[in-house]
């Protein structure tokens, strides 16, 4: 469970491949597939990788479990999601996910998003 301040969210968009605003379709026990999602940050990819980051598959291990739990409570929300690539095609593993809202800090770190460089923030 994630602290939802701004800084919190730019330390972990710095630290995750990949940043997307999604609509969860599926829910299993260790999976979420998501849909119609909007890509604010990404590796640099193929244009299947992008693509399949559209629909992205979210696997979950073992411990994270109540991730996909809290998303079947309000599967109807969208939901902001931070991580890494997985091994498989189309497969990303979350390591932030929060419930998407018009709160002021998710709206302030949704402005920063655009003017982030991530590059000098890792060498500090």
């Amino acid at each position: 469970d994630q602290h939802l301040t701004a800084e919190n969210i730019l330390d972990n968009f710095c630290r995750a491949d990949f940043v997307v605003k999604v609509r969860i379709a599926k829910i299993r026990p260790r999976r979420i597939v998501g849909k119609k999602a909007r890509v604010f940050r990404a590796w640099k990819a193929t244009k299947e990788e992008l693509k399949s980051l559209r629909n992205p598959k979210f696997i979950f291990d073992s411990a994270q479990t109540c991730c996909t739990q809290r998303a079947r409570d309000a599967k109807k929300k969208r939901y902001l999601v931070m991580g890494k690539k997985g091994n498989g095609s189309g497969e990303f593993l979350p390591t932030f996910m929060v419930p998407w809202s018009k709160s002021k800090e998710l709206k302030r770190a949704r402005r920063m998003f655009k003017e982030m460089n991530c590059e000098n923030l890792k060498e500090t």
